[in-house]
């Protein structure tokens, strides 16, 4: 803009009936051509200006502006995946027999056998201890005799009561005698036979009570059985957890002694009444001896000695219990780490053709360190499991590991970007 132009735009009136004086015409006209000099001063120096900013944009180059380039963010990323959940309740506890037996003596004697150790195990019904008491075998004769005596008498007196020599009543009276002289012999010879002591189920004797020539008497422990094919857990649920809980769900058991084993078991019962006190209620898990222990992924196991794998586990073991309540097949998972959250709701950053997607996700299940998506993402969609706290909706990134494994950038872009670059 020039100073003629300003000057044309002007119009400077002369009234004809308010003569000015020369003096005071000349004063106004030189204020007003001053302050036109300090516009035009003013433009000139705001185009200068605007010049030298197209310069400095261009990169010196003096090509005007250029946008400017936002610098991208390094990220790692994992891709959305197909697997398995599981829903479970878990808990510790010690394991114990579901028959565990305390044997003990019936008839007073002095153990004269007692062919077992503790740690052995038995056959049913085999031999475990015997004891002698001569008072029982002399009753077991005079009881013998005793019956003998009278079952001759009642075969005396039928004849006699077919030919009518006798009343009925005194053959009947012969008869009882004999009833109540075979009950008599039975019972001395029950008592008898408790001197010698039989497993009654095959087991392991867990503990000895006596030693040889004991003075026994009734009731005497003499040793103890436990059944190691019949183990159970029993543990305490919180009461919130009660109605995911049903008989006969699966469960698993691992024992820190047997590390990258697991035990598979079953909900065998739940009581029917919560502890008031610890607003728990008891359960019980049997251990599955039809099955095989199985491997924990990616675990190396501990190598067994016993060949038989159902009995590794043992009565007293500290166990933990993992009861399954609910499962899920070929669900879509993402790493826990990937999410993020704003109040009750989470989204995860999807990366789309370089840029971070801001995405809202309904989540499930939670398996290890994986969660299940219910909506949301697709499987394959790259989600980004580090850096995503700086990110926002739009933002440029770099994609530097992509499941645990570094990317390699591609040599061809990076010649192509050097070349546009110059």
């Amino acid at each position: 803009m020039s100073v003629s132009i300003l000057t044309a735009g002007m119009k400077i009136s002369r009234s004809p009936h308010r003569p000015r004086s020369h003096r005071h015409s000349r004063a106004v006209f030189s204020l007003v051509l001053a302050s036109l000099l300090a516009l035009a001063v003013l433009l000139a120096c705001d185009q200068k200006s605007g010049r030298g900013g197209k310069q400095g944009g261009g990169g010196g180059n003096g090509e005007g502006d250029s946008d400017v380039v936002e610098e991208k963010v390094p990220v790692e990323v994992s891709d959305v995946k197909s697997g398995d959940v599981t829903e479970a309740v878990q808990a510790n506890s010690t394991l114990q027999s579901h028959r565990t037996l305390v044997l003990v003596a019936k008839t007073p004697g002095q153990l004269v056998e007692l062919p077992i150790v503790e740690g052995q195990w038995v056959e049913a019904n085999a031999t475990l201890a015997r004891s002698s008491n001569p008072e029982l075998a002399l009753a077991v004769e005079r009881a013998n005799a005793q019956l003998k005596r009278v079952q001759a008498e009642a075969d005396r007196l039928s004849p006699l009561l077919k030919k009518g020599y006798i009343a009925r009543a005194e053959y009947d009276r012969a008869m009882a005698e004999v009833e109540i002289a075979a009950g008599e012999l039975r019972r001395v010879r029950s008592a008898a036979s408790d001197v010698t002591l039989k497993a009654p189920f095959a087991g392991v004797i867990t503990h000895v009570h006596v030693e040889l020539g004991a003075e026994l008497a009734p009731n005497t422990p003499i040793a103890t059985l436990v059944d190691p094919d019949d183990l159970e857990a029993i543990v305490q649920i919180p009461e919130r957890d009660l109605g995911r809980l049903v008989v006969g769900q699966k469960a698993e058991l691992t024992s820190e002694a047997y590390a990258g084993q697991v035990y598979p078991a079953t909900v065998s019962a739940i009581a029917p009444v919560v502890d008031p006190t610890t607003a728990t209620v008891k359960v019980t898990v049997t251990l599955d001896t039809s099955a095989k222990a199985t491997s924990v992924p990616g675990s190396e196991p501990i190598p067994i000695a016993d060949a038989d794998e159902r009995r590794t586990l043992r009565p007293g073991m500290f166990v933990s219990v993992r009861i399954v309540t609910a499962t899920r097949n070929g669900v879509k998972l993402v790493p826990k780490r990937a999410l993020l959250f704003e109040e009750t709701r989470a989204y995860v950053f999807r990366v789309v053709d370089g840029v971070a997607e801001r995405v809202w996700v309904e989540t499930g299940l939670a398996q290890g360190d994986s969660m299940e998506v219910v909506s949301g993402l697709e499987l394959g969609n790259p989600v980004v499991t580090l850096g995503q706290n700086v990110l926002k909706g739009g933002t440029p990134v770099k994609i530097v590991r992509k499941d645990g494994e570094p990317v390699v950038e591609d040599v061809s872009e990076q010649i192509h970007a050097t070349t546009e670059g110059n």
